[in-house]
């Protein structure tokens, strides 16, 4: 499969599932932060895959903007996601609340 269209793939995918958290929030069945945190937390998924199949995490960059922009637009005051490299190189991701909680993703 061709690196971009897999992207390009991936990226309607992590937009489709955003519809659908939005919905959620719409209708009442979730609330903006819990959608926001879903939806951070699937994307990372893809990221991580994406960086591990094509061996470079750069590969998912476009993933990673359309995941910070759909979670902006699901809640605005999450801050986009990013990650920290630990010592051993262990990656470690975070979202900001920006009522001033910091979240660690697992």
């Amino acid at each position: 499969m061709n690196e971009t269209f897999a992207i390009e793939r991936l990226v309607l995918q992590v937009r489709e599932y955003a519809s659908g958290r939005a919905t959620d929030v719409a209708r009442g069945a979730e609330t903006p932060k819990l959608a926001a945190l879903l939806l951070q937390k699937y994307g990372a998924g893809v990221i991580d895959a994406v960086a591990t199949i094509f061996d470079s995490p750069r590969v998912a960059d476009p993933i990673n903007r359309v995941v910070d922009e759909e979670t902006a637009l699901i809640d605005p005051l999450i801050l986009p996601l990013f990650s920290v490299v630990l010592s051993a190189g262990i990656r470690q991701r975070f979202y900001i609340d920006s009522r001033a909680s910091v979240f660690r993703i697992p």
